[in-house]
């Protein structure tokens, strides 16, 4: 935690800087943040992974606007739930490999509310970590594997919603770990299972409640882990993010 509020500044967001990289013994996979995206006429095309590991994901579908402050004066990128960010090539992790996911988005507060925040091996079989609002109280249900549909309610609030650090860890066999801003959630459910189909991930796809629809809401930064983190490192992994944005 002491690491996590180093270089602290005034301002929009938090800290000047947090490398999840600099978690011991995250694994991190995929690192994409906002101020490492590809902008043309205003709209984004490309996130380039920053662990140089080369798992970019480019725009499809719909245009995905960017925006320089999208969450507490950080840069990043807007959904409306008809544009993804896909890597038709990559996998994050063997099949039935133990993952932690780690998102920093905040749903728009509209009519089409959340959606997907990662779909993994997307075209079939495939792992699904997402929510949707549900109602005026704005419950979350965040869904999880293709073949048995695992639930959880998440006590977002009521729209506008706020900026939030969502992480979920996958464990084959087991349920999943969700949380939101360090919290954890109560799941129930049926336990994870091997997600199989073709390689390739997608950023801000589609979710169970709204088969068509992605992420609708900003997103600035997205990591995708080889390994479920130790109880310390993970809650070093989302203090560094909530710091980093500025989020309490």
């Amino acid at each position: 935690m002491t690491a996590a509020r180093r270089g602290w500044v005034g301002g929009g967001g938090g800290i000047s800087n947090f490398d999840p990289r600099s978690i011991a013994g995250s694994g991190v996979k995929l690192w994409l943040r906002g101020d490492q995206l590809t902008v043309v006429g205003g709209n984004v095309t490309m996130a380039t992974d920053k662990t140089g590991n080369g798992n970019n994901v480019t725009q499809t579908g719909n245009v995905i606007p960017y925006s320089a402050s999208a969450i507490n004066g950080r840069p990043g990128w807007v959904g409306d739930g008809s544009g993804f960010l896909i890597n038709d090539v990559n996998t994050l992790g063997a099949s039935g490999a133990p993952r932690s996911f780690y998102a920093v988005a905040q749903a728009n507060g509209g009519g089409l509310d959340g959606g997907g925040l990662i779909e993994c091996r997307p075209n079939g079989g495939g792992l699904v970590f997402d929510w949707a609002a549900l109602g005026a109280g704005g419950t979350g249900f965040v869904y999880f594997d293709a073949s048995a549909v695992t639930e959880t309610v998440a006590a977002l609030g009521s729209p506008p919603h706020t900026a939030k650090v969502y992480s979920m860890t996958a464990t084959i066999g087991a349920q999943i770990a969700m949380k939101v801003n360090g919290v954890a959630q109560t799941v129930a459910g049926a336990v994870t299972v091997a997600d199989t189909g073709t390689a390739g991930f997608a950023i801000m796809s589609w979710n169970r409640r709204q088969a068509t629809a992605g992420w609708a809401g900003a997103m600035c930064e997205f990591i995708a882990c080889d390994s479920v983190l130790s109880a310390p490192n993970d809650a070093a992994m989302i203090a560094g993010l909530m710091a980093y944005y500025g989020i309490t």
